[in-house]
């Protein structure tokens, strides 16, 4: 919701939860919001929480705006900045993929999953990757998890407003977040994205030299996001990609 004086100036956006899993969400940028205020970010501004709680038991969330005006997507240099700013504002550490907390985690919501043709398609590519990645060493840290052409705009001071941080994380493995505005901001369908993204990996995935560190982010990155997808009934909920069969599936398989 976005709430304008009458000249039209933005005073602020509310989120309000529907059900356990927007409520979920709206907490879970709450949270989000609150940890990104105490940290020094450069060329990177983030919403402010103005208000959140509850609401006839459902969860909301006032924040205020960060941009106004038809939004102009920020250059590669100024996405990178942001990005740097952000992973620089957390700690980063080196784990191998098999240790991973998001590992373990993935993992185990594909395991209430059983049953379910793409959550078992997941489970057999999952073993793959961990024979054939499980022990690659990748670089961990921030990383705000929608990281879309939607959720961000160029600002006047040279700065990227970035909004929409419900999936950030403070331990995911380096170059996710390049990925996936790679993916999301390509002009064409998902698969033919994701295949874009395998040739082209080394000029998005910077500061990786081993083309096997950079398969394994790519590959540990579509098990990730098919879990969420899985775990947010994304296909229930109309997602214009569509079953996970069509694009993600067959592009992680080829991989492992």
């Amino acid at each position: 919701m976005h709430i304008m004086d009458r000249t039209g100036t933005s005073l602020a956006y509310v989120k309000l939860g529907v059900n356990a899993l927007t409520c979920a969400r709206v907490r879970a940028e709450t949270a989000s919001l609150s940890e990104l205020s105490s940290r020094r970010l450069q060329g990177l501004v983030v919403p402010e929480v103005i208000d959140s709680g509850t609401w006839d038991d459902l969860d909301y969330l006032i924040m205020s705006p960060v941009h106004d005006g038809p939004p102009a997507e920020p250059s590669l240099t100024r996405r990178r900045r942001a990005s740097e700013s952000l992973v620089g504002a957390f700690p980063s550490y080196d784990s191998s993929v098999a240790d991973a907390p998001w590992w373990t985690n993935a993992l185990s919501s594909l395991e209430t999953k059983r049953g379910d043709s793409d959550a078992e398609r997941l489970m057999s590519a999952a073993a793959r990757l961990q024979d054939k990645f499980g022990r690659v060493t990748l670089r961990h840290g921030a990383c705000h998890g929608d990281w879309t052409p939607w959720n961000m705009a160029a600002r006047d001071d040279d700065a990227i407003a970035v909004w929409d941080w419900e999936r950030f994380a403070e331990n995911r493995p380096a170059g996710w977040d390049a990925l996936h505005f790679h993916v999301a901001s390509y002009r064409g369908d998902a698969a033919t994205g994701l295949r874009s993204a395998r040739r082209h990996l080394a000029e998005i995935i910077t500061g990786v030299s081993h083309p096997h560190e950079r398969e394994a982010i790519l590959a540990t990155y579509l098990l990730h996001r098919g879990c969420t997808f899985l775990a947010d009934r994304q296909e229930a909920a109309g997602a214009p990609n569509g079953p996970l069969g069509r694009w993600l599936l067959p592009a992680l398989e080829e991989l492992v």
